[in-house]
């Protein structure tokens, strides 16, 4: 059985036995916080090559690691109205 059915055949019973609520508590924070050490420890290795690659003067692909890690940016602008509403 992994983690995740575990966690929730616990959750089901859990107002009757409390050692069974404390083992779903501790199986569901492990659930959560897995993905998130994974996604730091992926972005560290990123860091760490857009790094290494700077030192080699391939700046082709800093850029790419750059914006793979940023996501994409996309310019806003604004609109000019006149007095009577009518766009510049």
């Amino acid at each position: 059985m992994n983690k995740r059915n575990k966690a929730t055949y616990l959750h089901f019973g859990q107002h009757t036995y409390t050692s069974a609520q404390k083992q779903y508590n501790l199986f569901t924070r492990e659930i959560i916080k897995k993905p998130n050490r994974d996604k730091s420890n992926w972005m560290e290795q990123q860091c760490k090559e857009a790094e290494d690659a700077s030192t080699m003067n391939r700046m082709q692909d800093v850029r790419k690691t750059v914006k793979l890690l940023n996501g994409d940016f996309e310019l806003k602008i604004a609109q000019i109205k006149d007095a009577d509403g009518k766009v510049q």
